[in-house]
Parts: C-alpha cells; sequence; structure tokens
C-alpha cells in the first residue's frame, strides 16, 4: 500500500525500476508488470514470497522434539514438554511466541534435578544374629 515513485514516461520509453523494497517476513521476488516500452498509464505492484523460518528445541538431553518450521506470521501449535529422567522440567530460556517470527529461534530447556528424601527409622530395624550350631 505504500507508493515507492512515481514517473512520467514519454511514449514507448521505459521507466527506471525503484530500489528493491523490503517487507518483514517475506521475499522480494519482483514486479507486477514490465515496464519497458510504456504504452499506458500503468500501476506496478511488487510480488512477494512469505518467508519460513524454524524454532529449534535444544532439551539438553531430554526427550528430542522436532523443530517446528512454519510460514512468517502464522500461529504456533506449543510442543509437549520435553521428559529427562531424575529431573524437572522448568520451562524454555524464551518464550515460545504465539506465531513465527521473521527469524530462527533457538530454544534451550531449563531443568531442575529431582531430589527425594531417604529416612533411615532405627526404631523399626532388628539385628539379625548368625547362630553357629556345631554337632
Amino acid at each position: 500500500g505504500t507508493i515507492l515513485k512515481e514517473e512520467l514516461v514519454d511514449e514507448n520509453n521505459s521507466a527506471q525500476a525503484p530500489t528493491n523494497p523490503i517487507r518483514e517476513g517475506y521475499k522480494f521476488i519482483g514486479w507486477s508488470e514490465n515496464f519497458s516500452n510504456v504504452s499506458k498509464n500503468l500501476i506496478v505492484i511488487a510480488q512477494w514470497q512469505i518467508n519460513q523460518y524454524t524454532i529449534t528445541f535444544d532439551t539438553t538431553g531430554g526427550s528430542v522434539i522436532e523443530p517446528i518450521v512454519q510460514n512468517y506470521e502464522t500461529e504456533i501449535m506449543l510442543p509437549e514438554d520435553p521428559i529427562k529422567t531424575g529431573y524437572t522440567f522448568l520451562g524454555w530460556d524464551k518464550e515460545i511466541p504465539e506465531t513465527m517470527p521473521a527469524a530462527d529461534l533457538t530454544l534451550t530447556a531449563k531443568w531442575q534435578i529431582n531430589q527425594y528424601k531417604i529416612t533411615l527409622d532405627i526404631e523399626n530395624y532388628k539385628e539379625k544374629r548368625i547362630i553357629d550350631v556345631s554337632v
């Protein structure tokens, strides 16, 4: 929707192309019209291809989570939490965005080692004795 340039061109002459435009999350792939040998009024529109980006999950030894590869600004479905024996998953080092950002992203799992309480009860311990009986 932004006008980059307007130019008056004599019949059968060519217009000068502006610098290729930049749009976050998209690749510029050309113009909608050829503007050489102009013989009528033209509105030339930039043509775009949406980019795909990747979110990679580094579980630091936990279960594997496949990368998410999606188009820019599409909704992201949250993966299941990873599992790591002896640890509790605390989350990711960065927040997972709701939609795909315009850059690749790596998230690293945060873990807390599980701790267990061991109680030794002396009161209920019965001593065993070995008795040697000889005949």
